[in-house]
């Protein structure tokens, strides 16, 4: 079962070397999905042009029917 592992982990490397020429792009989507949830979470949480608390937010809104 050990050994299993440490194969799989050096499978693991190996797969990441590969993608290693891209880290460059891949780094610029992740801060980009990063900066749009921030926006989105920024957006919820000023409602009605004043700082709301998150769980004011939760218990205001009803659920979906």
């Amino acid at each position: 079962m050990i050994w299993r592992n440490r194969k799989k982990r050096n499978q693991y490397k190996i797969s990441s070397l590969k993608w290693a020429p891209n880290r460059n792009n891949q780094l610029s989507v992740i801060s980009y999905q990063l900066s749009d949830v921030s926006f989105q979470f920024t957006n919820y949480c000023l409602l009605d042009g004043y700082a709301v608390p998150l769980a004011t937010l939760k218990k205001s809104f009803p659920s979906p029917v």
